[in-house]
């Protein structure tokens, strides 16, 4: 079943009179969400208002990106068997006349080993500007996740592309919420859940609602959806994106999953109120991060090739830091955001001088 998406719910979600323009709208839009505006235009030229070139161009990119991602998907799909949350995958579930806001590609791998082959063929057909990398050490296993980024075709406009690939399906809150590796193997399930994830990142708005319209069709049994959401530590999470959205629109057959998660949205609050955080060190190091669970990030120093053999990463010492070998760079990894050029300069050195 497809909902109808039309420019009174546009109007309603946005808090907008139904009286204002759609200009008001547009700039609502572009307040609430930075791609939310494509679907606004795609509304517009599907009711036959007349778009200026300016947003008959910005609509035309939109439809550019959104089909890039595909293709990658596609490619990286075939190359290395990741899957997609939301995205794509949720874009096919709207009207075909509608294009839902395309921001960055999430993939999901099922190991390293697989998340370098996707990056890898990423790689091999695109140029990109920016490689960022984050790594998690906890019960003695590594999660790994890459963001490739190249910029967009206006630049001025419109963010840049970015190909996000993880190890881990569910990143948590860095505390009571723990890291959650693998997507449910329903897709349906997966998008709901992922959605619901965004929580711990971010207030949910107007596109989320869409979001769960969409899938609000084809929802199982609520004591189904409920029991994933407890399982994975988001129903307080998938109570309050389900509470939101029915603020706008009629749930349809999810609306039973609403009631069915508030038993255990309350016992995991109760459960998340009783954790305590284990104790740090007493240094701040990247060795003491890992050692206690706590998020690295990766400073590129160069791509790299000839490493076709390699399935993993290694962490390697250089010049006094620690450095993240991996099949298609070589990182510096850090604590924050500030890092003395001197040491990113002598271990570029060093690397040079190993080679």
């Amino acid at each position: 079943m497809t909902p109808h998406i039309d420019l009174p719910l546009l109007h309603r979600l946005l808090g907008l009179p139904e009286r204002e323009t759609p200009r008001a709208l547009l700039r609502a839009a572009r307040a609430a969400a930075r791609t939310l505006p494509h679907l606004v235009l795609s509304l517009a030229e599907r009711d036959g208002l007349p778009l200026g070139t300016g947003s008959t161009d910005e609509l035309r990119r939109a439809r550019v990106r959104a089909e890039t991602y595909r293709r990658f998907l596609g490619l990286v799909q075939a190359e290395a068997g990741v899957r997609v949350m939301k995205g794509p995958q949720l874009a096919q579930r709207y009207p075909a006349d509608l294009l839902r806001p395309a921001g960055d590609l999430d993939l999901v791998a099922a190991d390293e080993a697989r998340l370098w082959l996707a990056a890898r063929a990423v790689l091999a057909v695109r140029q990109v500007e920016d490689i960022d990398l984050t790594v998690f050490q906890h019960s003695g296993h590594r999660d790994v996740v890459i963001a490739l980024a190249w910029p967009s075709e206006d630049p001025l406009l419109d963010r840049g592309y970015k190909i996000e690939i993880s190890t881990m399906a569910f990143p948590g809150d860095g505390g009571a919420v723990p890291i959650r590796a693998a997507l449910p193997a329903d897709p349906w399930l997966a998008d709901l859940l992922a959605l619901a994830e965004e929580r711990h990142q971010r207030d949910f708005h107007a596109k989320d609602v869409l979001d769960v319209l969409v899938l609000a069709g084809d929802a199982p049994p609520g004591e189904t959806v409920a029991a994933a959401a407890a399982g994975l530590y988001l129903a307080p999470e998938l109570a309050e994106l389900l509470d939101y959205a029915a603020g706008f629109a009629s749930l349809g057959p999810l609306a039973p999953t609403l009631e069915r998660l508030r038993a255990p949205a309350a016992a995991e609050l109760a459960r998340r109120a009783r954790w305590h955080p284990a104790e740090a060190g007493a240094a701040d190091s990247v060795a003491d991060r890992l050692a206690t669970g706590r998020p690295v990030y990766g400073m590129p120093l160069r791509q790299v090739s000839g490493r076709e053999d390699w399935p993993v990463a290694e962490l390697r010492e250089v010049a006094g830091s620690t450095v993240l070998a991996t099949p298609v760079a070589d990182l510096l990894l850090v604590t924050g955001e500030l890092v003395d050029p001197e040491q990113f300069t002598s271990v570029l050195r060093a690397l040079g001088e190993s080679t």
